[in-house]
This record gives structure tokens, C-alpha cells and sequence, in this order.
């Protein structure tokens, strides 16, 4: 009931032959190539009624079918058939030591945090890998977590925030996207002294142990190369921190951090 079309049809068997006046039941298997979809598909199936056939028991053997249009004396019966439409395989991201989940979407709180498995074990690592970063050299020993925002929904398909179909989330359909929480991007566990929650355009400043090298960045920027490091593809690059702010009204062009297994150009 989602989809104004089921975006064809592929056979997975041969065709059907001429079952009138045998024993038996045909099976029919097909796929559908709707992978922006997610919900039920309605298929309906129409049956022609063999000569001779007693019209009032018709319905008794066959049950939740129908004639056709609720004719008794129509040549067909029918009924429908509703069909599960959705990715395979989508596991919730499970609540974690080493970040936090804020799920901003109020028409899909506790749906839109799915993705692959893969995908969940790898921003599992990458808070991970931010939080021993921050605590180990950012800072003195501070601690922090990273915010997940949208991944997909628990079934895939449009994650239609504004619940008009209209969906800059394009990216969020098969489980293998992820948003970071930008305003609170670092977000400082409670009880801590001096520390306060920073945004992915904040900067921070460290002197590297080793090297004895000061290095000064944006948060962003390392959270994107720490990602990159676990195979996390940065789809936000431009405009980058620091650049002139967007004008009114295109918010779409903040310094977002939006991370998917697919690279850009693919």
C-alpha cells in the first residue's frame, strides 16, 4: 500500500501451464526490483471457473477468495495475496557504552536506527576508535561519545521525514548510511570537570607524544579520517568547516557528517 507501481516483475519459474482438471497445485516465485520501497504489496490473483463447476460450493473449497467484482455469475474468482516488501536482514543498533542514539524523526522514533550488520559493527568500532582518540590525546583524559542519528528504517526503504514523500535522506534505504549528531558531536559523560559538549566544527588541539608535533583540526575532519580508516565513506565534504557560513535558508549545506559503505562516485 506503499507503492503506486511494484516496479516489475522477474518469472523465477516457468510459465504456467493449463492446470484446469488436475489434481494439483501450481507454485509461481518471482523478484521484485523495488528497492526503494518498503511495506506491503497487494497482488491480486484471478482464477477462472472450470465449466461444470457447482457455483454455490465454489467459495466454501476455496476461502478468502471472491468472484470477480462480487458477481456470482462471473467466469473469475479472485482474491489477494499480501506480499512483505523490505530489505533482508536489518539489525538495530543496539544501545552502546561508547556512544549515544538520538533519534530526532518524531514519525519514526524507535524505527530509523537499522542497518546491516556490518554497517552497525562498523560505527560501533568508529565510536569506539573516537572515544579512546578523545580521551587518550584530544584531551586530558576527558571522555566523550559520539551521537547516531538516522541510519534506515527497520525495514529499509524512504525514510520520509517530513511524511510527504519527499526525501533528502535518499541514501538511507538499504541499511549502509548513518548521520552523526553535528550540534552535540562530542558529547561529555556526566561528572566531568572542564568538559563541555562540542559540535563537529569545533576544534580542538593536541601535541602528539611521540612526534611532539601540535596538531590543530576540526572535529569533523578527524571523525571523518578515523571513519575512513574503518572503510566509512564521508558523503558531507563541501562546504567544510570554516568556510563561509550558507546562506538563509539551506541548511542542507551545513558541515554534516554523513557516513555510508558506498563510496560518492560509485
Amino acid at each position: 500500500d506503499m507503492l503506486t507501481s511494484i516496479g516489475g516483475i522477474i518469472s523465477g519459474a516457468e510459465p504456467f501451464s493449463n492446470a484446469l482438471n488436475k489434481e494439483n497445485i501450481a507454485s509461481f516465485t518471482f523478484f521484485l526490483a523495488k528497492p526503494e520501497a518498503s511495506g506491503n504489496l497487494y497482488l491480486l490473483v484471478r482464477a477462472s471457473i472450470p465449466p461444470g463447476c457447482i457455483r454455490s460450493e465454489i467459495l466454501k473449497l476455496n476461502p478468502g477468495w471472491r468472484f470477480e467484482n462480487n458477481n456470482s455469475n462471473a467466469d473469475w474468482i479472485e482474491t489477494e495475496i499480501a506480499l512483505p516488501y523490505h530489505i533482508d536482514g536489518l539489525v538495530k543498533l543496539p544501545d552502546g557504552a561508547d556512544y549515544l542514539k538520538n533519534a530526532p524523526l518524531d514519525n519514526h522514533v524507535l524505527h530509523n536506527q537499522y542497518g546491516t550488520p556490518g554497517m552497525i559493527e562498523k560505527l560501533q568500532s568508529l565510536a569506539k576508535d573516537v572515544r579512546d582518540w578523545y580521551q587518550n590525546k584530544a584531551s586530558n583524559g576527558l571522555k566523550v561519545k559520539i551521537s547516531f542519528n538516522d541510519l534506515s528504517l527497520e525495514y529499509g526503504g524512504i525514510l520520509d521525514y517530513h511524511s510527504e514523500w519527499y526525501c533528502d535522506h535518499k541514501l538511507h534505504r538499504v541499511g549502509k548510511s548513518a548521520d552523526l549528531n553535528t550540534t552535540n558531536c562530542l558529547n561529555c559523560d556526566a561528572n566531568q570537570q572542564g568538559c563541555t559538549n562540542q559540535s563537529s566544527c569545533d576544534e580542538y588541539t593536541y601535541t602528539d607524544k611521540d612526534t611532539n608535533i601540535t596538531v590543530t583540526d576540526y572535529i569533523k575532519n578527524k571523525i571523518d579520517k578515523l571513519a575512513s580508516a574503518r572503510d566509512l565513506y564521508e558523503w558531507h565534504t563541501s562546504p567544510n568547516c570554516g568556510d563561509p557560513p550558507p546562506p538563509a535558508g539551506h541548511n542542507d549545506l551545513r558541515p554534516l557528517i554523513h557516513l555510508d559503505l558506498e563510496k560518492k562516485n560509485k
